[in-house]
């Protein structure tokens, strides 16, 4: 995957983290008995073997993302790194808004995920209600994956496009 990331002007990386319910944790998932060294290691890694990168993500992490101290730590390493969090939602429980704005942190969250079914009609009307929430709020986060389905109804969506500017989270993010 870095070799892949140096033919893109952007990218971001996706960082498991513990979930309520996801029976194959991926390895070096993050979880609430990690200590800040072993979170920096982590974020350390990641900054090195992708040293452009500017934003991360949660994949999965319900349990991570809900727990107070564990986002802490998360925060604190992101910020030693240069890495800023893009909260996937992945629970209503998320205290990733009262980390930021204890931290004094911008926050950027997911308002649409397009693909939680790899059905194209699906995907499509999810992207139809991403282009609506941008027009209501000023811009909107649709986040995916590259799974087949996904990328072919992307391929198919220009049309839906027409009214919306497409840009990096990187303009959002200095907008905000």
């Amino acid at each position: 995957t870095p070799q892949l990331a140096e033919e893109f002007d952007f990218y971001m990386v996706h960082l498991p983290l513990e979930a309520v319910r996801y029976p194959h944790p991926e390895p070096k998932t993050l979880t609430l008995n990690d200590t800040q060294d072993v979170i920096n290691e982590r974020i350390k890694n990641i900054k090195k073997w992708f040293p452009r990168d500017k934003f991360l993500n949660n994949h999965t992490g319900s349990t991570f993302t809900s727990d107070y101290n564990s986002m802490i730590k998360l925060y604190k390493a992101l910020d030693r790194y240069n890495l800023i969090f893009v909260d996937s939602r992945t629970s209503a429980a998320t205290v990733a808004p009262k980390v930021a704005l204890k931290l004094h942190k911008k926050l950027l969250s997911r308002d649409i995920f397009i693909d939680n079914i790899a059905d194209i009609s699906y995907i499509q009307n999810q992207l139809k209600k991403a282009v609506t929430k941008a027009k209501q709020k000023g811009f909107a986060i649709a986040i995916g994956h590259p799974h087949s389905k996904t990328l072919q109804a992307l391929s198919m969506s220009a049309p839906l496009f027409k009214n919306v500017k497409l840009v990096y989270l990187s303009t959002i993010y200095a907008s905000i």
